[in-house]
């Protein structure tokens, strides 16, 4: 039974490798479809002659892996429709800007000195949890960025293009939205906002990067970075 099990757990740990490696070397890497083809077809004659063979001891303890398999693919599943309903209940509960610019230069709060960091998911709009968090505190800082992280299907992101920033209101509104972008290269590649001097800087820089005038864009950093050394904070859209 133990050889049985094993054997069937390698060949579909096999088979899956090799369709992903297709798809590396089609999507990633642009190889020829000549060089993929050859590939993938060599791959599969072996591959598929040795899953041919543990079908017959599916019987003999083969069905443990598969078993396994299964359960993961209906947690994953579950956590996928979760993931997907959520963003979907963001996506139809945003808050319009319009109710945002009714509230005033103060968003009707007490503005303390610093940066809050609005975790969202969204890459347009305001989050709802946004609305809740100011009808029921009584300030909030004097400049809200709204965040939203996006993983790229590539290696790296340069600095010059890791941080995408657009104010958001009014230029009293002190609001702005941050489009964070990563690769997938996770072992030299740090969060956007680990909260690194040299990350925060970057951000920051890149809030007041886009005022065209230089004297304005000056005045524009120098009070955020004046804010970033009192106080940062991140909030997480987390409903309950």
């Amino acid at each position: 039974m133990s050889h049985a099990t094993t054997g069937t757990a390698v060949v579909i740990v096999m088979l899956v490798t090799t369709f992903l490696m297709t798809l590396i070397m089609l999507l990633v890497w642009h190889c020829h479809w000549i060089l993929v083809l050859i590939f993938t077809g060599l791959s599969l004659a072996v591959e598929c002659t040795y899953f041919s063979a543990v079908l017959f001891k599916v019987d003999q303890g083969g069905w443990v892996p598969l078993v396994i398999a299964a359960a993961f693919l209906v947690i994953m599943y579950v956590w996928h429709y979760g993931t997907v309903k959520r963003y979907e209940f963001e996506m139809h509960s945003k808050v319009s800007m319009a109710w945002i610019l009714g509230l005033g230069p103060s968003l009707g709060l007490v503005r303390v000195p610093g940066i809050g960091l609005v975790y969202t998911e969204l890459a347009s709009g305001v989050p709802h949890i946004f609305s809740h968090f100011i009808t029921n505190l009584p300030a909030i800082h004097s400049v809200v960025v709204f965040v939203c992280v996006k993983y790229l299907p590539v290696y790296t992101v340069s600095e010059e293009e890791r941080f995408l920033v657009k104010r958001m209101g009014p230029k009293n509104f002190h609001m702005f939205r941050c489009v964070a972008r990563c690769g997938n290269n996770f072992t030299n590649f740090p969060s956007p906002f680990s909260g690194t001097n040299s990350s925060i800087a970057l951000g920051l820089t890149s809030m007041a990067g886009y005022i065209t005038n230089h004297s304005e864009r000056e005045r524009e950093l120098a009070f955020l970075l004046n804010c970033k050394f009192i106080i940062l904070i991140r909030f997480y859209s987390v409903e309950k």
